[in-house]
């Protein structure tokens, strides 16, 4: 009898983690992601030498160096 009534509950919890396991995220508005983006900082570093003489300022970022 207790093996049954173990069995049920563990079905049961299954179904109901099941129910909301594919709620998925929310999408960000655009504004959202745009006062997020306002938000960001990029630490620009002056060119003292360290690069092209073109170059006035960098920053380094995580996906490469942006040049200015």
């Amino acid at each position: 009898m207790f093996k049954n009534i173990s069995m049920i509950v563990v079905m049961l919890s299954g179904s109901y983690a099941c129910l909301y396991a594919g709620t998925g995220a929310v999408t960000p508005t655009n504004e959202e992601l745009m006062q997020k983006a306002h938000r960001m900082q990029m630490p620009f570093i002056a060119n003292e030498g360290q690069t092209d003489e073109q170059v006035a300022y960098y920053a380094k970022t995580f996906g490469g160096t942006v040049c200015v």
